[in-house]
């Protein structure tokens, strides 16, 4: 006799993907951050911002402004930028937002990206 299998629905597998895809582009978005800090840490330049201040709309815009004092370390830092914000928006565009181990099973979400 056969066992009972769960077979996902295709509104089901359509949600986990975009959860998928959700968690890619956090994992990528967290290692474009570290390009960034590392970048700067190479090159001796110092944040003007707390740990808990980073990451924040001030400091993303100070990221814009930075120079770094050579033209190609500029464009490299430009280009780190530019993919953090756009990772930014894209995580946005998802439509979900950030969920706790709980708040799925319950049918809540939170509100932090």
């Amino acid at each position: 006799m056969l066992k009972k299998v769960w077979v996902l629905s295709p509104e089901e597998r359509a949600h986990r993907q975009v959860v998928r895809t959700r968690r890619q582009i956090v994992d990528h978005r967290s290692d474009v951050m570290r390009q960034i800090k590392s970048l700067l840490l190479f090159h001796s330049i110092e944040v003007p911002f707390s740990s808990r201040q980073q990451w924040t709309g001030p400091f993303v815009k100070w990221l814009h402004e930075v120079d770094l004092g050579n033209e190609y370390l500029n464009r490299a830092l430009k280009a780190l930028v530019e993919l953090f914000d756009y990772q930014i928006r894209s995580l946005k565009h998802t439509g979900i937002r950030r969920p706790t181990s709980r708040s799925w099973i319950l049918g809540q979400e939170k509100t932090i990206l």
